[in-house]
């Protein structure tokens, strides 16, 4: 067994699935070989962390019952909501969290009350 495939062999039983799939193109990509060790694992991390944070939202989403799911580039003014661009873009920062004050959501359309 190569170090290589010792390596795959211990990220996936890890279950690090993408950083796994991240070093295995790493390995097949010449250009990578030119990138440091530091940056070669900070990207294998990123790949898996924002894996990881796609898996637990779509979960919760379905867990929550939603019916559709609509991320915050997709949003469209066109439909009325009473919802304004900059009250929408005060709560895509969350800033709402950092100042420690609550939000309530009301109606089909999500007007904020």
């Amino acid at each position: 067994m190569t170090l290589i495939d010792s390596n795959l062999q211990g990220l996936k039983n890890l279950r690090l699935s993408d950083a796994k799939d991240e070093y295995q193109r790493q390995v097949q990509d010449i250009g990578s070989h030119q990138l440091s060790f530091d940056e070669r694992l900070g990207q294998m991390l990123d790949i898996e962390l924002n894996a990881r944070r796609t898996r637990l939202t779509k979960r919760r989403v379905n867990e929550a019952g939603l019916r559709v799911s609509v991320y915050k580039e997709e949003f469209s003014f066109s439909t009325p909501t009473g919802l304004s661009q900059e009250s929408f873009r005060g709560l895509c920062s969350l800033s709402f969290i950092k100042g420690v004050h609550n939000v309530a959501e009301a109606g089909p359309s999500g007007v904020l009350i």
